[in-house]
């Protein structure tokens, strides 16, 4: 009961908090009063921040604080998955919001619901506080609790002007639920909070239980015209509810609960945004602000948010990368994916397993090979990955060395190249460029990067067919079968704890996919140049030619 306790403490230390305030005039105008009740009725936030303390919101609203306030008020029979990063304020605004819709009457029938009654309790006792003493909301808007319906678990707020029914607030558990009730209306607003935690979506099993409960005893047990649901959570472990309704498509989300959405906010933005369908998507793509789209009656409030914290007003706008702000605030690197990007992996590794991780103690003499290069865009908002890849016809084993994983412009990529060029050239056959390198791309290069060690890069277009998760499987037998090796100096890099974590927590058909996109087309082109990796014949004889025996053209070195 530790989550309960929490409550509990919480719920004293506000309590004291407002007793202290009680009998204090506030100097408010019957003029000022008019306004501001007027501009809480309108913006939520503004309520959040006007009535509540200083130190509950200390810091300016993000974008997805006016998407979470957006989603109460929808009244689209949705059921929302509200994914946010540890942190984030979600469950303390999305208190305030099921206060200011009691007081506003924008539901008349909330139904507040954690994994035990207790917890549903404790969190509805702290918002009926609010209520029954802060003292602003007292000037405002009187006593509003009905002292003849005011127990922690069942409580009912009286009519007034701005609320002519009143509002309804029960609590439930997975255990007690709303199927059923024979009440004068129903449920018209769940509000899910606290619903599993780490020790109790570790069991998949549990977590179907979970799923089919919230199907069929709580979006079924709503009002049939006028109702909404929202579920604040984290993604802590792959197996939650959170996360198998993330990795649902589409397509099979709406089949098992239609009319739901999922939106994922993750501590740093890698160039994503929300779409028309209050979803989180990766990308560089301008989304505009809009108004609510008549047709779909979604409201929308999204902006561009590229490369950095979704909350930067919380984070700061200093770092230049998601490696750098995981390790300046000192978190490990499961703990960032879970807890922070909301992106949780199995710690053994799904696809590819972390005890197949191999470091070389030597790299043999004769382990040549290729550079493969995904540039993506010129720009620095677009996401770049080089692989330098070499195979030992002696060991008959794989050899990765020096990666590159990151945002960035043409200068960091090419400064990159050469740094390996400089260390192990002789090694280097080609570098082989994803797509095709064309003329302005080669011309750049000339004049960022060429003159560093007066020579141009052995730059070849080449293109590996077939989709990138295809591509990626590819490379599965070779790396859990132990016949690749990482330079000992592979992760002590920021490009290098991201280029792992991407390999180690890929999941088949999922996830951010650059580097190991890289690595398993490089490891195809150089199977094409040796002849394959597994023959019987001697491999030591086939791959000097094919590797050493260039075209003479501009691109050679």
């Amino acid at each position: 009961m530790k989550n309960f306790s929490n409550l509990h403490h919480e719920f004293a230390y506000r309590e004291k908090e407002l007793d202290a305030q009680t009998g204090k005039h506030l100097e408010w105008t019957e003029s000022d009063q008019k306004k501001r009740i007027k501009r809480a009725q309108e913006d939520p936030l503004y309520f959040a921040k006007e009535y509540f303390p200083e130190h509950w919101f200390p810091i300016a609203f993000a974008w997805f604080h006016q998407l979470l306030s957006d989603l109460w008020y929808n009244h689209l029979k949705s059921f929302h998955v509200f994914v946010g990063f540890r942190g984030a304020g979600k469950t303390r605004l999305s208190r305030v919001l099921l206060i200011h819709s009691n007081i506003f009457g924008i539901y008349h029938f909330f139904g507040i619901t954690s994994r035990t009654k207790d917890l549903a309790r404790a969190a509805s006792r702290l918002m009926k506080l609010e209520l029954e003493k802060n003292p602003k909301i007292l000037a405002d808007f009187g006593h509003l609790v009905d002292p003849t319906r005011n127990a922690d678990s069942d409580w009912k707020t009286l009519p007034t002007a701005h609320n002519e029914l009143g509002t309804v607030n029960r609590c439930y558990s997975l255990s007690s639920t709303p199927r059923g009730e024979l009440e004068d209306i129903r449920v018209d607003f769940l509000y899910f909070e606290d619903v599993e935690d780490f020790e109790s979506s570790i069991n998949p099993e549990q977590t179907d239980k979970r799923l089919s409960i919230l199907k069929k005893d709580f979006l079924e047990a709503v009002h049939e015209n006028r109702w909404n649901a929202l579920m604040n959570t984290n993604n802590p472990v792959e197996t939650c509810i959170a996360n198998r309704l993330i990795n649902m498509t589409p397509e099979e989300r709406n089949e098992e609960f239609p009319k739901s959405r999922v939106t994922v906010v993750p501590r740093w933005n890698e160039g994503g945004y929300v779409n028309e369908a209050g979803e989180y998507v990766p990308g560089n793509t301008l989304v505009m602000n809009k108004p609510v789209d008549e047709e779909t009656e979604w409201p929308l409030s999204v902006v561009r948010h590229i490369n950095g914290p979704n909350w930067p007003e919380k984070d700061g706008y200093s770092f230049d990368s998601q490696e750098a702000m995981r390790s300046a605030l000192e978190i490990d690197v499961e703990t960032w994916s879970s807890e922070h990007q909301c992106e949780p992996f199995t710690p053994q590794g799904d696809v590819f397993k972390r005890e197949n991780w191999n470091n070389y103690q030597f790299l043999p003499d004769d382990a040549t090979g290729i550079i493969w290069v995904d540039p993506a865009h010129g720009t620095k908002t677009s996401y770049k990955a080089a692989a330098t890849i070499l195979f030992s016809p002696t060991t008959r084993k794989i050899y990765k060395l020096m990666p590159f994983c990151r945002n960035s412009g043409w200068d960091s990529l090419f400064g990159h190249l050469h740094m390996v060029l400089n260390r192990i050239g002789p090694r280097i056959s080609s570098i082989y460029w994803e797509n095709y390198f064309g003329q302005d791309s080669y011309i750049c290069f000339q004049e960022i990067g060429a003159y560093r060690l007066n020579f141009p890069l052995p730059i070849i277009p080449d293109q590996i067919p077939g989709e990138k998760h295809t591509r990626c499987l590819r490379y599965e037998p070779y790396f859990n079968g132990g016949m690749v090796e990482h330079d000992p100096d592979f992760t002590r890099t920021e490009d290098g704890v991201t280029a792992k974590r991407m390999i180690v927590s890929y999941k088949r058909g999922k996830g951010k996919i650059d580097y190991l996109d890289a690595t398993a087309c490089g490891l195809a082109k150089l199977s094409q140049l040796i002849g394959g990796f597994n023959q019987d014949e001697d491999l030591q004889e086939q791959s000097k030619p094919a590797l050493y025996k260039r075209k003479k053209n501009k691109y050679d070195w």
